[in-house]
């Protein structure tokens, strides 16, 4: 009797065990499904911010007039954002091959900002006329001038093809991580012209 007990046991291991290789075998077959994301759930993200610029940079500016002039230095101390908008982002699938294209809008600055806390103004000199008038003698004037032109640069420095690169990369890497997309699928990100 309880040599009978004992193959009854063991069979019923046996089967368990047959059952839980046979599962592991079926899920392996299935074919891999990522945690994909709607089109819709990626547009709402609106912007994805793929690289932050740091900018110091001494900035000259010369304000001149008729009897002399004012010049002002700045160090111009900011950052900018460069990053693509994820509105314009569309899905193509290929039926065929089963390939999913991701297509997105270039890289561009998406906002730019001058520090004013951190810029400092290092000379303000007057040359001319401009030396023995009393006051500040159009100083406030070349100090704004010198920031906006700052912050013109700082856009400008951020659009550069090489920091648009990177920004590239970085989406394409960031998006890959976070879609779920494996190494291995079938999933190419191209970028709009």
């Amino acid at each position: 009797m309880i040599r009978l007990t004992l193959i009854a046991l063991l069979a019923v291991i046996v089967l368990a065990m047959a059952i839980l290789l046979y599962w592991q075998w079926l899920e392996r077959q299935r074919p891999a499904t990522a945690a994909w994301i709607t089109l819709e759930q990626l547009q709402q993200a609106a912007e994805l911010v793929t690289l932050k610029v740091p900018y110091q940079q001494l900035v000259e500016t010369r304000v001149a007039g008729y009897s002399g002039s004012v010049r002002c230095v700045v160090l111009a101390v900011g950052e900018a954002w460069v990053g693509t908008d994820l509105e314009q982002a569309r899905w193509e699938t290929d039926p065929i091959t089963g390939t999913v294209t991701l297509t997105l809008a270039q890289p561009r600055v998406l906002s730019s900002h001058l520090d004013h806390d951190r810029s400092r103004v290092v000379l303000t000199a007057r040359r001319g006329v401009w030396l023995i008038l009393p006051g500040e003698a159009g100083e406030p004037q070349v100090i704004e001038q010198a920031l906006r032109d700052a912050q013109q640069q700082l856009a400008a420095s951020a659009a550069s093809e090489e920091h648009i690169e990177a920004a590239r990369q970085q989406a394409e890497t960031v998006l890959s991580e976070q879609l779920g997309m494996p190494q291995t699928s079938n999933v190419v990100i191209q970028w709009r012209p």
